[in-house]
Protein backbone atom coordinates (compact mmCIF):
# COMPACT_ATOMS: atom_id res chain seq x y z
CA UNK A 1 0.00 0.00 0.00
CA UNK A 2 0.64 3.91 0.36
CA UNK A 3 2.06 4.93 4.00
CA UNK A 4 2.95 8.66 5.31
CA UNK A 5 6.63 9.28 5.45
CA UNK A 6 6.35 11.40 7.64
CA UNK A 7 5.87 8.54 10.25
CA UNK A 8 8.51 6.41 8.74
CA UNK A 9 11.86 6.85 8.61
CA UNK A 10 13.68 3.59 7.23
CA UNK A 11 12.96 0.64 5.27
CA UNK A 12 12.06 -1.62 8.21
CA UNK A 13 10.23 0.66 9.35
CA UNK A 14 8.22 0.94 6.23
CA UNK A 15 7.89 -3.08 6.06
CA UNK A 16 6.48 -2.52 9.91
CA UNK A 17 3.92 -0.34 8.80
CA UNK A 18 3.28 -3.32 6.12
CA UNK A 19 2.33 -5.59 9.14
CA UNK A 20 5.58 -7.68 8.43
CA UNK A 21 7.31 -10.18 5.97
CA UNK A 22 5.57 -12.98 4.92
CA UNK A 23 7.04 -16.66 5.23
CA UNK A 24 6.91 -16.67 1.01
CA UNK A 25 8.86 -13.57 1.14
CA UNK A 26 12.50 -13.45 -0.83
CA UNK A 27 15.06 -11.86 1.58
CA UNK A 28 18.08 -11.63 -0.20
CA UNK A 29 16.86 -9.21 -3.01
CA UNK A 30 14.43 -6.49 -3.10
CA UNK A 31 14.17 -3.39 -5.43
CA UNK A 32 13.62 -0.12 -4.10
CA UNK A 33 12.58 2.57 -6.99
CA UNK A 34 14.04 6.28 -5.96
CA UNK A 35 11.90 9.50 -7.97
CA UNK A 36 13.62 12.40 -7.51
CA UNK A 37 12.54 15.81 -8.46
CA UNK A 38 13.08 16.01 -11.72
CA UNK A 39 11.34 12.54 -12.27
CA UNK A 40 14.20 10.90 -13.05
CA UNK A 41 14.24 7.27 -10.93
CA UNK A 42 16.93 4.99 -9.78
CA UNK A 43 16.81 1.44 -9.25
CA UNK A 44 18.42 0.28 -5.49
CA UNK A 45 19.39 -3.12 -5.05
CA UNK A 46 18.45 -4.14 -1.42
CA UNK A 47 18.68 -6.98 0.91
CA UNK A 48 15.96 -7.19 2.70
CA UNK A 49 17.76 -9.61 5.26
CA UNK A 50 20.08 -7.34 6.16
CA UNK A 51 17.44 -4.17 6.40
CA UNK A 52 15.41 -6.18 8.72
CA UNK A 53 19.34 -6.35 10.88
CA UNK A 54 19.74 -2.11 10.78
CA UNK A 55 22.66 -2.72 8.39
CA UNK A 56 22.87 0.89 6.93
CA UNK A 57 23.52 0.40 3.47
CA UNK A 58 20.21 -1.41 3.03
CA UNK A 59 18.28 -0.39 5.76
CA UNK A 60 18.58 3.27 3.69
CA UNK A 61 16.34 6.10 5.16
CA UNK A 62 13.13 6.79 2.94
CA UNK A 63 12.29 9.96 0.27
CA UNK A 64 9.41 10.65 -0.78
CA UNK A 65 7.41 8.41 -3.96
CA UNK A 66 10.10 5.81 -2.37
CA UNK A 67 8.52 2.43 -4.13
CA UNK A 68 9.50 -0.78 -2.50
CA UNK A 69 8.84 -4.16 -4.21
CA UNK A 70 9.74 -7.17 -2.61
CA UNK A 71 9.33 -10.58 -4.28
CA UNK A 72 8.39 -14.01 -3.28
CA UNK A 73 10.69 -17.09 -3.21
CA UNK A 74 8.49 -18.69 -6.55
CA UNK A 75 9.10 -15.45 -8.54
CA UNK A 76 12.89 -15.67 -7.82
CA UNK A 77 13.44 -19.49 -7.39
CA UNK A 78 11.09 -20.37 -10.45
CA UNK A 79 8.15 -21.59 -8.91
CA UNK A 80 5.12 -21.58 -8.80
CA UNK A 81 4.63 -24.30 -5.88
CA UNK A 82 1.55 -25.17 -6.32
CA UNK A 83 -1.27 -26.95 -8.20
CA UNK A 84 -4.56 -25.93 -9.38
CA UNK A 85 -8.18 -27.89 -9.71
CA UNK A 86 -10.99 -26.47 -11.37
CA UNK A 87 -14.48 -27.43 -12.98
CA UNK A 88 -16.80 -29.96 -10.92
CA UNK A 89 -15.24 -29.92 -7.91
CA UNK A 90 -16.56 -29.44 -4.29
CA UNK A 91 -12.89 -27.42 -3.78
CA UNK A 92 -11.50 -25.71 -6.58
CA UNK A 93 -8.56 -23.02 -6.48
CA UNK A 94 -4.79 -22.83 -6.30
CA UNK A 95 -3.42 -25.09 -3.54
CA UNK A 96 0.15 -25.41 -2.36
CA UNK A 97 2.29 -28.33 -3.80
CA UNK A 98 3.49 -30.45 -0.53
CA UNK A 99 5.68 -33.10 -0.76
CA UNK A 100 4.91 -36.53 -2.63
CA UNK A 101 1.30 -34.97 -2.93
CA UNK A 102 -0.52 -37.37 -6.06
CA UNK A 103 -3.05 -37.19 -8.03
CA UNK A 104 -4.98 -39.58 -6.09
CA UNK A 105 -4.52 -37.44 -3.25
CA UNK A 106 -5.63 -34.09 -4.38
CA UNK A 107 -8.52 -35.72 -5.76
CA UNK A 108 -9.44 -37.98 -2.90
CA UNK A 109 -9.46 -34.55 -0.54
CA UNK A 110 -10.99 -31.71 -2.93
CA UNK A 111 -13.46 -33.35 -5.84
CA UNK A 112 -16.29 -35.03 -3.79
CA UNK A 113 -16.17 -38.35 -5.04
CA UNK A 114 -16.91 -40.10 -1.54
CA UNK A 115 -20.60 -37.51 -1.66
CA UNK A 116 -22.89 -40.51 -3.76
CA UNK A 117 -25.39 -37.26 -4.94
CA UNK A 118 -22.45 -34.79 -5.93
CA UNK A 119 -20.68 -37.87 -7.81
CA UNK A 120 -23.83 -38.29 -9.61
CA UNK A 121 -23.33 -34.62 -11.72
CA UNK A 122 -19.47 -35.83 -12.50
CA UNK A 123 -18.55 -37.39 -15.54
CA UNK A 124 -16.02 -39.84 -14.26
CA UNK A 125 -14.90 -41.08 -17.66
CA UNK A 126 -12.63 -38.80 -17.79
CA UNK A 127 -10.38 -35.71 -16.30
CA UNK A 128 -7.49 -34.14 -17.39
CA UNK A 129 -4.08 -32.97 -16.24
CA UNK A 130 -2.88 -30.41 -17.56
CA UNK A 131 1.46 -29.92 -16.81
CA UNK A 132 4.26 -28.17 -18.28
CA UNK A 133 6.61 -29.13 -20.91
CA UNK A 134 10.51 -29.23 -19.94
CA UNK A 135 10.51 -25.91 -21.99
CA UNK A 136 8.33 -24.37 -19.22
CA UNK A 137 6.27 -22.54 -21.71
CA UNK A 138 3.92 -25.00 -23.56
CA UNK A 139 1.50 -27.47 -21.78
CA UNK A 140 0.37 -31.10 -22.60
CA UNK A 141 -2.98 -32.82 -21.67
CA UNK A 142 -2.18 -36.13 -19.76
CA UNK A 143 -6.05 -37.61 -19.91
CA UNK A 144 -7.20 -40.29 -17.05
CA UNK A 145 -10.04 -42.06 -15.53
CA UNK A 146 -11.60 -40.15 -12.86
CA UNK A 147 -13.34 -43.13 -11.94
CA UNK A 148 -10.54 -45.74 -12.52
CA UNK A 149 -8.35 -43.48 -10.38
CA UNK A 150 -10.69 -43.21 -7.31
CA UNK A 151 -11.24 -46.96 -7.22
CA UNK A 152 -7.33 -47.59 -7.32
CA UNK A 153 -7.72 -49.18 -10.72
CA UNK A 154 -5.53 -47.04 -12.62
CA UNK A 155 -1.71 -46.27 -12.22
CA UNK A 156 -1.15 -42.97 -9.58
CA UNK A 157 1.04 -39.82 -10.62
CA UNK A 158 3.00 -37.19 -8.20
CA UNK A 159 2.18 -33.83 -8.65
CA UNK A 160 4.57 -31.36 -9.69
CA UNK A 161 4.74 -27.49 -9.92
CA UNK A 162 2.24 -25.73 -11.57
CA UNK A 163 0.16 -28.73 -12.27
CA UNK A 164 -3.85 -28.18 -13.31
CA UNK A 165 -6.23 -30.60 -12.68
CA UNK A 166 -10.02 -29.97 -14.64
CA UNK A 167 -12.57 -31.95 -13.38
CA UNK A 168 -16.03 -31.88 -16.22
CA UNK A 169 -19.85 -31.89 -15.18
CA UNK A 170 -21.59 -35.05 -16.14
CA UNK A 171 -23.72 -32.85 -18.86
CA UNK A 172 -20.40 -31.82 -20.66
CA UNK A 173 -21.36 -34.35 -23.31
CA UNK A 174 -24.71 -35.57 -24.57
CA UNK A 175 -27.81 -33.93 -24.04
CA UNK A 176 -28.10 -34.86 -20.20
CA UNK A 177 -29.88 -31.90 -19.27
CA UNK A 178 -33.72 -32.45 -20.95
CA UNK A 179 -36.34 -29.23 -21.08
CA UNK A 180 -39.72 -28.65 -21.95
CA UNK A 181 -41.29 -24.97 -22.64
CA UNK A 182 -44.48 -23.58 -21.36
CA UNK A 183 -46.10 -20.15 -22.82
CA UNK A 184 -49.25 -17.91 -22.74
CA UNK A 185 -51.71 -17.99 -20.33
CA UNK A 186 -49.87 -19.03 -17.28
CA UNK A 187 -48.51 -17.57 -14.72
CA UNK A 188 -44.65 -18.31 -14.75
CA UNK A 189 -44.25 -19.19 -18.69
CA UNK A 190 -40.31 -20.50 -18.89
CA UNK A 191 -38.44 -23.13 -19.85
CA UNK A 192 -38.43 -25.91 -17.04
CA UNK A 193 -36.16 -29.40 -16.94
CA UNK A 194 -37.79 -32.39 -17.89
CA UNK A 195 -38.21 -34.75 -15.28
CA UNK A 196 -39.02 -38.94 -15.62
CA UNK A 197 -42.97 -39.41 -16.62
CA UNK A 198 -43.51 -35.93 -16.52
CA UNK A 199 -47.36 -34.50 -17.69
CA UNK A 200 -48.88 -32.04 -18.93
CA UNK A 201 -50.34 -30.96 -15.32
CA UNK A 202 -46.99 -31.43 -13.50
CA UNK A 203 -45.79 -28.63 -16.02
CA UNK A 204 -49.30 -26.48 -15.30
CA UNK A 205 -48.30 -26.77 -11.31
CA UNK A 206 -44.65 -25.76 -12.48
CA UNK A 207 -46.13 -22.78 -13.90
CA UNK A 208 -47.88 -21.56 -11.56
CA UNK A 209 -51.54 -22.48 -13.19
CA UNK A 210 -53.49 -20.23 -15.70
CA UNK A 211 -53.74 -16.87 -15.63
CA UNK A 212 -57.63 -15.97 -15.24
CA UNK A 213 -58.09 -15.05 -19.00
CA UNK A 214 -56.76 -18.28 -19.91
CA UNK A 215 -58.74 -21.24 -22.35
CA UNK A 216 -59.25 -23.92 -20.58
CA UNK A 217 -60.64 -26.09 -23.69
CA UNK A 218 -57.53 -27.18 -25.41
CA UNK A 219 -53.31 -27.05 -25.13
CA UNK A 220 -51.53 -26.83 -28.62
CA UNK A 221 -48.13 -29.21 -28.17
CA UNK A 222 -44.79 -28.85 -30.51
CA UNK A 223 -43.20 -31.87 -30.81
CA UNK A 224 -39.83 -32.47 -32.48
CA UNK A 225 -39.54 -36.03 -34.35
CA UNK A 226 -36.59 -37.18 -35.58
CA UNK A 227 -39.15 -39.51 -37.79
CA UNK A 228 -42.22 -39.52 -39.61
CA UNK A 229 -42.02 -35.48 -40.75
CA UNK A 230 -43.41 -34.54 -43.86
CA UNK A 231 -41.46 -33.18 -46.47
CA UNK A 232 -42.90 -29.26 -45.69
CA UNK A 233 -43.29 -30.21 -41.76
CA UNK A 234 -40.92 -28.91 -39.16
CA UNK A 235 -42.28 -29.97 -36.11
CA UNK A 236 -45.40 -32.10 -34.98
CA UNK A 237 -48.29 -30.07 -33.96
CA UNK A 238 -50.51 -32.12 -31.18
CA UNK A 239 -53.56 -31.04 -29.40
CA UNK A 240 -54.86 -32.21 -25.87
CA UNK A 241 -57.44 -31.36 -23.32
CA UNK A 242 -57.10 -29.09 -20.32
CA UNK A 243 -58.64 -29.61 -16.45
CA UNK A 244 -60.51 -26.92 -15.78
CA UNK A 245 -59.46 -25.64 -13.32
CA UNK A 246 -61.82 -22.21 -12.64
CA UNK A 247 -64.62 -25.38 -12.25
CA UNK A 248 -65.61 -24.43 -8.54
CA UNK A 249 -67.90 -27.12 -8.45
CA UNK A 250 -65.44 -30.13 -7.78
CA UNK A 251 -62.39 -30.41 -6.02
CA UNK A 252 -59.05 -29.33 -7.63
CA UNK A 253 -56.89 -32.95 -7.14
CA UNK A 254 -60.36 -34.61 -8.75
CA UNK A 255 -60.13 -32.28 -11.59
CA UNK A 256 -56.50 -33.22 -11.76
CA UNK A 257 -56.45 -36.90 -11.30
CA UNK A 258 -59.40 -37.40 -13.80
CA UNK A 259 -57.84 -34.73 -16.89
CA UNK A 260 -56.51 -35.97 -19.98
CA UNK A 261 -53.68 -33.97 -19.39
CA UNK A 262 -52.58 -36.10 -16.50
CA UNK A 263 -52.27 -38.74 -19.17
CA UNK A 264 -50.04 -36.76 -21.70
CA UNK A 265 -46.40 -37.41 -20.91
CA UNK A 266 -44.08 -34.70 -22.11
CA UNK A 267 -41.23 -35.21 -24.04
CA UNK A 268 -37.86 -33.38 -24.71
CA UNK A 269 -37.99 -30.15 -26.26
CA UNK A 270 -42.27 -29.90 -26.09
CA UNK A 271 -43.52 -26.49 -26.60
CA UNK A 272 -46.90 -26.31 -24.70
CA UNK A 273 -49.08 -23.19 -25.50
CA UNK A 274 -52.07 -22.04 -23.60
CA UNK A 275 -54.04 -20.10 -25.88
CA UNK A 276 -56.16 -16.79 -24.40
CA UNK A 277 -60.07 -17.29 -23.94
CA UNK A 278 -61.49 -15.50 -26.67
CA UNK A 279 -64.67 -14.81 -24.69
CA UNK A 280 -62.61 -13.72 -21.51
CA UNK A 281 -63.75 -9.44 -20.42
CA UNK A 282 -61.61 -7.51 -18.85
CA UNK A 283 -63.64 -4.42 -16.92
CA UNK A 284 -62.99 -1.22 -18.36
CA UNK A 285 -63.52 1.79 -16.78
CA UNK A 286 -64.51 5.58 -18.27
CA UNK A 287 -65.02 8.76 -16.62
CA UNK A 288 -67.67 11.67 -16.76
CA UNK A 289 -67.49 14.88 -15.18
CA UNK A 290 -69.30 17.89 -15.54
CA UNK A 291 -72.68 18.62 -15.96
CA UNK A 292 -74.54 15.42 -15.84
CA UNK A 293 -77.05 14.19 -12.81
CA UNK A 294 -74.17 11.40 -11.47
CA UNK A 295 -70.50 12.12 -12.76
CA UNK A 296 -67.76 9.87 -11.44
CA UNK A 297 -65.94 6.92 -12.93
CA UNK A 298 -68.41 3.97 -14.97
CA UNK A 299 -67.36 0.56 -15.56
CA UNK A 300 -68.04 0.01 -19.10
CA UNK A 301 -70.88 -2.59 -19.03
CA UNK A 302 -70.47 -4.25 -22.67
CA UNK A 303 -67.95 -4.53 -25.03
CA UNK A 304 -69.74 -1.60 -27.37
CA UNK A 305 -71.20 0.53 -25.05
CA UNK A 306 -71.53 3.69 -26.76
CA UNK A 307 -71.07 7.44 -26.10
CA UNK A 308 -75.51 8.15 -25.26
CA UNK A 309 -75.56 4.73 -23.32
CA UNK A 310 -72.95 6.22 -20.75
CA UNK A 311 -74.53 10.00 -20.81
CA UNK A 312 -77.59 7.96 -20.11
CA UNK A 313 -76.25 6.26 -17.29
CA UNK A 314 -75.33 9.14 -15.30
CA UNK A 315 -78.34 10.50 -15.63
CA UNK A 316 -78.52 12.65 -18.84
CA UNK A 317 -77.14 16.36 -19.20
CA UNK A 318 -78.02 18.72 -16.95
CA UNK A 319 -80.66 21.64 -17.89
CA UNK A 320 -77.28 24.01 -17.52
CA UNK A 321 -74.93 21.38 -19.25
CA UNK A 322 -74.20 21.65 -23.10
CA UNK A 323 -74.67 18.67 -25.26
CA UNK A 324 -72.77 19.85 -28.52
CA UNK A 325 -69.94 21.22 -26.72
CA UNK A 326 -68.98 17.25 -24.91
CA UNK A 327 -65.83 16.22 -24.95
CA UNK A 328 -64.39 13.14 -25.09
CA UNK A 329 -60.75 12.72 -24.19
CA UNK A 330 -59.08 9.98 -25.54
CA UNK A 331 -55.04 9.33 -25.11
CA UNK A 332 -54.46 13.21 -24.30
CA UNK A 333 -56.21 13.94 -27.71
CA UNK A 334 -59.97 15.29 -27.71
CA UNK A 335 -62.46 13.77 -29.83
CA UNK A 336 -63.85 15.38 -33.28
CA UNK A 337 -67.73 14.34 -32.86
CA UNK A 338 -71.26 16.34 -31.87
CA UNK A 339 -72.53 14.49 -28.52
CA UNK A 340 -75.81 16.13 -29.09
CA UNK A 341 -76.10 14.40 -32.24
CA UNK A 342 -75.37 11.07 -30.40
CA UNK A 343 -77.95 11.31 -27.35
CA UNK A 344 -80.62 12.30 -30.07
CA UNK A 345 -80.05 9.47 -32.93
CA UNK A 346 -78.27 6.33 -30.50
CA UNK A 347 -75.69 4.39 -32.93
CA UNK A 348 -75.70 7.11 -35.23
CA UNK A 349 -72.53 8.68 -36.66
CA UNK A 350 -71.35 10.47 -33.65
CA UNK A 351 -72.43 7.89 -31.39
CA UNK A 352 -69.08 6.09 -31.02
CA UNK A 353 -68.16 2.99 -28.94
CA UNK A 354 -66.49 4.14 -25.55
CA UNK A 355 -62.85 2.80 -24.85
CA UNK A 356 -61.04 1.87 -21.61
CA UNK A 357 -59.87 4.99 -19.92
CA UNK A 358 -61.71 7.13 -22.39
CA UNK A 359 -62.69 10.53 -20.43
CA UNK A 360 -66.33 12.68 -21.29
CA UNK A 361 -66.38 15.82 -20.29
CA UNK A 362 -69.76 18.10 -19.50
CA UNK A 363 -69.14 21.85 -19.78
CA UNK A 364 -71.88 24.56 -18.83
CA UNK A 365 -73.82 26.50 -21.73
CA UNK A 366 -71.62 29.03 -22.52
CA UNK A 367 -74.17 30.93 -23.91
CA UNK A 368 -71.15 33.18 -26.16
CA UNK A 369 -69.63 33.47 -29.37
CA UNK A 370 -66.17 34.92 -29.91
CA UNK A 371 -65.20 37.05 -32.57
CA UNK A 372 -61.44 37.75 -33.57
CA UNK A 373 -59.06 38.33 -36.26
CA UNK A 374 -59.58 41.26 -38.69
CA UNK A 375 -62.99 42.90 -37.29
CA UNK A 376 -63.39 46.23 -36.50
CA UNK A 377 -63.81 45.12 -32.55
CA UNK A 378 -62.89 41.68 -31.89
CA UNK A 379 -64.28 39.95 -28.66
CA UNK A 380 -67.19 37.81 -26.80
CA UNK A 381 -71.00 38.49 -27.98
CA UNK A 382 -73.69 36.86 -26.58
CA UNK A 383 -75.56 34.63 -28.53
CA UNK A 384 -78.83 34.49 -30.05
CA UNK A 385 -80.27 31.36 -31.58
CA UNK A 386 -80.99 31.33 -35.31
CA UNK A 387 -78.42 33.95 -35.92
CA UNK A 388 -75.68 33.05 -38.65
CA UNK A 389 -72.04 34.63 -39.32
CA UNK A 390 -72.98 38.27 -40.81
CA UNK A 391 -74.79 38.71 -37.75
CA UNK A 392 -71.91 38.17 -35.61
CA UNK A 393 -69.38 40.39 -37.73
CA UNK A 394 -71.78 43.21 -38.28
CA UNK A 395 -71.77 43.31 -34.58
CA UNK A 396 -68.02 43.17 -34.12
CA UNK A 397 -67.89 46.27 -36.60
CA UNK A 398 -67.41 44.44 -39.71
CA UNK A 399 -64.23 43.51 -41.28
CA UNK A 400 -61.09 45.13 -41.73
CA UNK A 401 -59.79 45.76 -45.31
CA UNK A 402 -57.40 43.60 -44.80
CA UNK A 403 -59.58 40.58 -44.83
CA UNK A 404 -59.51 37.39 -46.48
CA UNK A 405 -61.60 34.66 -45.31
CA UNK A 406 -63.62 33.71 -42.28
CA UNK A 407 -62.97 30.69 -40.26
CA UNK A 408 -65.71 29.11 -38.19
CA UNK A 409 -65.30 26.79 -35.75
CA UNK A 410 -67.84 24.78 -33.92
CA UNK A 411 -68.41 23.99 -30.08
CA UNK A 412 -67.95 20.26 -31.31
CA UNK A 413 -64.24 21.19 -33.09
CA UNK A 414 -65.37 20.91 -36.88
CA UNK A 415 -64.10 23.93 -38.90
CA UNK A 416 -65.95 25.49 -42.06
CA UNK A 417 -64.61 27.75 -44.13
CA UNK A 418 -66.74 31.21 -46.02
CA UNK A 419 -65.75 34.01 -47.85
CA UNK A 420 -65.92 37.80 -47.27
CA UNK A 421 -67.60 40.24 -50.14
CA UNK A 422 -69.96 40.12 -52.56
CA UNK A 423 -69.56 36.40 -52.67
CA UNK A 424 -69.02 35.44 -49.44
CA UNK A 425 -70.95 32.67 -47.40
CA UNK A 426 -72.78 32.97 -43.98
CA UNK A 427 -73.19 29.91 -42.21
CA UNK A 428 -75.56 29.56 -39.04
CA UNK A 429 -73.89 29.95 -36.10
CA UNK A 430 -74.50 28.15 -32.77
CA UNK A 431 -73.89 28.37 -29.32
CA UNK A 432 -69.86 28.46 -28.51
CA UNK A 433 -68.74 28.96 -31.53
CA UNK A 434 -65.70 31.47 -32.71
CA UNK A 435 -65.25 33.23 -35.66
CA UNK A 436 -62.04 34.04 -36.88
CA UNK A 437 -61.59 36.15 -39.45
CA UNK A 438 -58.06 35.75 -41.29
CA UNK A 439 -55.93 38.26 -43.12
CA UNK A 440 -54.97 38.84 -46.33
CA UNK A 441 -51.11 37.20 -46.77
CA UNK A 442 -48.55 39.68 -47.73
CA UNK A 443 -47.26 39.80 -50.92
CA UNK A 444 -44.36 37.65 -52.25
CA UNK A 445 -41.35 39.27 -51.80
CA UNK A 446 -39.30 40.37 -55.18
CA UNK A 447 -37.16 39.05 -57.12
CA UNK A 448 -33.89 39.69 -56.06
CA UNK A 449 -32.19 39.46 -59.41
CA UNK A 450 -34.93 40.85 -61.44
CA UNK A 451 -37.09 42.94 -59.12
CA UNK A 452 -38.97 44.62 -61.76
CA UNK A 453 -39.70 41.67 -63.71
CA UNK A 454 -43.10 40.35 -63.65
CA UNK A 455 -44.00 36.64 -62.60
CA UNK A 456 -44.43 34.27 -65.45
CA UNK A 457 -48.08 33.64 -64.12
CA UNK A 458 -48.63 37.66 -63.69
CA UNK A 459 -47.32 37.70 -67.45
CA UNK A 460 -49.66 35.01 -68.85
CA UNK A 461 -52.68 36.70 -66.36
CA UNK A 462 -51.86 39.86 -68.79
CA UNK A 463 -52.07 38.19 -72.10
CA UNK A 464 -55.13 36.23 -71.57
CA UNK A 465 -56.96 39.25 -70.65
CA UNK A 466 -55.63 41.13 -73.66
CA UNK A 467 -56.43 38.37 -75.92
CA UNK A 468 -60.33 38.32 -74.12
CA UNK A 469 -60.80 41.86 -74.78
CA UNK A 470 -59.67 41.15 -78.80
CA UNK A 471 -61.93 38.43 -79.54
CA UNK A 472 -64.91 40.70 -77.82
CA UNK A 473 -64.03 43.51 -79.56
CA UNK A 474 -64.09 41.38 -83.19
CA UNK A 475 -67.17 40.01 -82.07
CA UNK A 476 -69.16 42.74 -81.95
CA UNK A 477 -67.46 44.56 -84.75
CA UNK A 478 -68.43 41.78 -86.78
CA UNK A 479 -72.11 41.87 -85.23
CA UNK A 480 -72.15 45.59 -86.40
Amino acid sequence: GTYQIEKLKTVKDLIGAANGLMKTAYLHRAEMVRTYANFRQELIPIDVKKAMENDPVHNLPLQSLDALRIYTLDEVLGGPNTVTIEGRSKITGVMPLYINLSLYELVLHNVGLTDSLFRKSVFLDRADLIRKNLDNQSTRIVPFDLQALFERKEGDTLMLPGDRVIIYPNDAVGFNTSSVEIYGKVKRPAVYPLSQSMSLVDLLLQAGGYTEDASVFMAEVTRVGQATLGEDSLVHVLFTELPDLFDTTRAKIDILNSSTAKRFLLRNRDKVFIRPNPDYYQPRGVIIRGQVKFSGTYMLSKRNERLSDLIGRAGGVSPDGYARGIRVIRDGISLRLNAELAIDDPEGRDDIILQTNDEIVVPFKPNTVQVTGEVQNPGTYGFLSGEDTDFYLNRAGGVTDSADFVLVTYPEGYVFRANTGVFSGSPEIYDGSRIHVVKIPPPPPPDPINPNEESFFDSWKDILALLSSTITVLVLAKNL
